[in-house]
């Protein structure tokens, strides 16, 4: 069935001009025959000239869509010619949503890409109506929001950058779509632009809002975007991903990206004592997209060791040359490991029995990777694949066994949670994929603690918003655990919880409600306390991290409400009181 704008859509325009604006031609319509095709190569920038010497048959998929906008994304095809082909040389685009058939468009002209992705995704049912690429932006669809370029408004995947036309021989204009933002650029997909798929814009003006591409080809002026009501993203540069530990002469030390892409830190100068203030990690040419998530880790001498992906999307490490001193002379340079994920992948790091550490990470197709030390303190073996299909932006959650294995949690595409752990302490083979069940958001975050007893246990976010726990039987039993728990509260599903163990070994986990106040919840007297507030005034969706201070007082880090990073500790070691909430300054949003 087509959609019912379609059916009786008569010709529109077949301009068959070899001009080089015309590459983005008209996104619309025609009564040809149908052809389907593929294509787009994953790099983000290239030269002109690159680009012109690279041909690929038409159709060929340049940019899968599992790639792109953390998978939800659809395949981008190659037009032709060898940058564009302006003239109508594909078939029409027809996409299916729930078992119903619509029109999307030409292929593979640049404005069937929004059109097959909107309708993959339900946000909007077939091709636009509008004849160019520019009337997007000018005439969009009833109730899609327009955005000036340079109004203050930041894009979120998603949304459509549009182009106005570029000279009197071109009347089409281009269109593209948001993959993902960071804080200097806006990254995009796009069809017959380019031979790669990819391109990046710079962001410069109020709020990063001013939007202009970095390869300068030809495309007329920038008219803003377009953001369709039924797009549940949102712009996550808003707040910081910090992660925190103690390095081995007992003092908490916290890192964290700034809005200008830079790697910073801050130290207490004692243990428990005053901060040192935020001050700069590595150099200013080391870039890291500002929604990043660092994972920090402690080598088995007790050198700590960041890892953060790079806006380029290399995975980077930086480590204390000796254990104990955050001066900058006592941290290496930052050192690149030979693979490349999304700029938002989330890292999780996690160490052996022996000290070992052991860095995890979901690739650009869909696959949990780990890399290893090979031996204490010692050099890395380069990733290995631990299977399965994952959102690239999924959580990543790293336990260790009683005994000493690794055990590491990841949330599929079903909603349930998978587990995978190491046959053996200190050891490279690992179990397998095991499903413990779940009605999970995929976005959600997964902690994991280990109780006293040895068992692990872990929290999330239902779908119904509730937070539930699951808990392993025995100790050491990674193939046995009990069914969901319920731990209550009525929680955003995009809050994120997270756990500390406290010094008598029990476990507390933490949420921002939706009174903007951290609550509580820990173990007592072989049950839960409930859940109690911490205060606060915090954004339900800020990502916090906790530490423990040489004392045994946990401590809580997260963005606050004046951009800054607010703190509170534990009033004394396993209190059920905290202090209030203090800034540790920055400026983070």
């Amino acid at each position: 069935m087509l959609h019912p704008d379609i059916q009786n859509r008569s010709l529109f325009i077949n301009r068959r001009s070899q001009s080089f604006y015309l590459m983005k031609l008209k996104i619309l319509i025609s009564t040809g025959t149908g052809m389907l095709g593929v294509a787009v190569a994953v790099l983000l920038a290239a030269s002109a000239a690159s680009v012109s010497a690279q041909s690929y048959t038409w159709g060929t998929t340049l940019v899968s869509g599992g790639t792109w906008m953390t998978g939800h994304g659809v395949n981008v095809f190659w037009n032709g010619t060898p940058n564009c082909n302006p003239n109508y040389v594909g078939g029409n685009s027809y996409t299916t949503y729930n078992g119903t058939q619509y029109y999307t468009g030409e292929q593979y002209q640049c404005g069937e890409l929004p059109f097959r992705l909107y309708t993959t995704l339900g946000w909007y049912l077939g091709a636009w109506p509008d004849t160019y690429a520019y009337q997007m932006y000018t005439s969009p669809p009833a109730g899609m929001q327009t955005h000036a370029n340079g109004s203050g408004y930041v894009p979120v995947p998603g949304d459509c950058v549009v182009w106005n036309t570029a000279a009197t021989t071109d009347t089409a204009g281009h269109v593209a779509v948001v993959n993902y933002v960071d804080g200097g650029h806006v990254y995009i997909c796009e069809q017959n632009m380019c031979n790669y798929g990819t391109a990046i814009l710079n962001r410069s003006g109020s709020n990063g809002s001013t939007l202009a591409r970095a390869d300068g080809w030809g495309a007329g002026a920038l008219l803003g975007c377009v953001h369709s009501p039924n797009n549940p993203n949102t712009y996550i540069n808003t707040h910081i991903n910090p992660c925190v530990a103690r390095t081995s002469d007992g003092r908490l030390e916290l890192f964290a990206v700034d809005l200008s892409g830079n790697m910073t830190h801050n130290y207490q100068t004692s243990p428990g004592g005053s901060w040192a203030g935020w001050t700069l990690l590595g150099t200013a040419s080391n870039l890291f997209a500002t929604n990043s998530f660092p994972a920090v880790g402690v080598n088995a001498d007790g050198r700590l060791e960041l890892f953060a992906v790079a806006s380029s999307g290399v995975i980077n490490h930086i480590w204390q040359k000796v254990a104990g001193s955050s001066a900058a002379t006592n941290w290496s340079s930052f050192t690149a490991f030979s693979s490349s994920v999304s700029p938002t992948a989330k890292l999780a790091v996690g160490n052996w029995a022996n000290g070992v550490q052991d860095l995890f990470v979901i690739g650009t197709d869909g696959v949990l990777y780990h890399n290893y030390q090979t031996a204490p303190n010692s050099g890395w073996a380069g990733f290995v694949s631990l299977g399965g299909s994952w959102q690239q932006d999924g959580d990543i959650a790293v336990g260790r066994e009683n005994d000493g294995r690794v055990e590491v949690f990841v949330i599929g595409n079903t909603g349930n949670l998978y587990h995978n752990w190491e046959t053996a302490a200190n050891g490279t083979s690992w179990n397998g994929w095991a499903n413990i069940g779940g009605a999970l958001a995929e976005q959600v975050r997964v902690a994991v603690g280990r109780n006293s007893d040895g068992r692990l246990e872990v929290f999330t976010l239902g779908t119904d918003g509730v937070c539930y726990h699951e808990w392993e039987t025995t100790a050491n039993t990674p193939g046995t655990w009990s069914s969901w728990g319920s731990l209550g509260g009525l929680w955003k599903v995009d809050a994120k919880p997270f756990v500390g163990t406290d010094s008598n070994g029990a476990l507390e986990v933490f949420l921002i409600g939706s009174t903007g106040n951290l609550y509580h919840n820990y173990q007592s007297g072989g049950g839960w306390s409930g859940w109690l507030s911490l205060t606060g005034s915090f954004t339900q969706n800020v990502r916090p991290c906790v530490g423990m201070n040489q004392s045994g007082k946990l401590e809580v880090f997260l963005t606050g409400p004046s951009a800054d990073v607010q703190t509170a500790t534990e009033s004394a070691a396993n209190s059920a009181t905290w202090s209030a909430f203090s800034s540790l300054g920055g400026s983070w949003n």
